[in-house]
């Protein structure tokens, strides 16, 4: 290759490079969703907060509970990482920490969340079942689901909010053999919030000897084959 060909190749791949990163940092991301009530799961108006590593306030919004919860921001950058807050009175605070993937493009982010009240007895349901059929050990991948949970009780906000973790048992066949996998259940759980890094002495344990009232199993039909597992909660004790 002639030596003036090679100097244009070098340019023209230098020019490409700069393009290719002014993109990058001129790309803009935005996030849309929808926010719940973790409990009732109807829509909630709350004030969301996004901020940088630093802490320093990059935008605000608003969900709009008249329209399903919906919220909109944007101004994200791809590669970025930041920590979205979430906050209502009456209502335990929520932080959330968002990669935001690389990209030269402007891309748009979906993302629902889950806003817990702050009531005496309300019962807070852990998403995903936290355990096999009949077991009382925590199942694979279980921490991902109780992470979220574990990062809303450690925020300072929330430091004073007491719970007891409640199982419900998988059938009613036998109140002995059901209350003994609950209990062994509920302690689980705890055990892993407290291996986390909250306070014992904030959590107490519960475990049920009958199937959840408020969500009992399906009648085989209903079920199609799929086996029921009983529910765990965060019941809010005091805060």
């Amino acid at each position: 290759m002639k030596k003036t060909n090679l100097i244009v190749l070098i340019l023209v791949l230098g020019f490409g490079n700069a393009f290719s990163q002014a993109k990058l940092v001129n790309a803009t991301v935005s996030l849309v969703g929808n926010v719940f009530n973790s409990v009732s799961k109807s829509p909630e108006t709350v004030s969301l907060i996004l901020m940088d590593n630093a802490g320093t306030v990059i935008t605000r919004a608003r969900s709009n509970a008249s329209e399903n919860g919906s919220y909109y921001m944007t101004g994200l950058k791809p590669g970025n990482t930041y920590q979205l807050r979430l906050k209502k009175k009456g209502y335990m605070e929520e932080a959330w920490k968002l990669d935001i993937p690389a990209s030269g493009q402007y891309s748009e982010l979906s993302h629902d969340f889950l806003i817990s009240p702050l009531e005496a007895n309300a019962m807070i349901p852990i998403s995903v079942p936290p355990f096999e059929l009949n077991k009382s050990k925590l199942r694979f991948g279980a921490e991902v689901s109780l992470e979220d949970l574990k990062n809303t009780l450690a925020i300072k906000e929330n430091e004073n909010v007491k719970i007891q973790i409640v199982c419900y048992a998988d059938n009613n066949k036998s109140k002995a053999d059901n209350k003994r996998l609950t209990e062994e259940r509920a302690k689980a759980i705890m055990q892993y919030f407290v291996s986390v890094g909250i306070n014992t002495a904030r959590i107490t344990s519960e475990g049920s000897d009958s199937t959840d009232p408020k969500n009992p199993p399906k009648s085989e039909k209903e079920s199609k084959g799929k086996r029921y597992v009983g529910l765990s909660y965060l019941k809010i004790v005091s805060f």
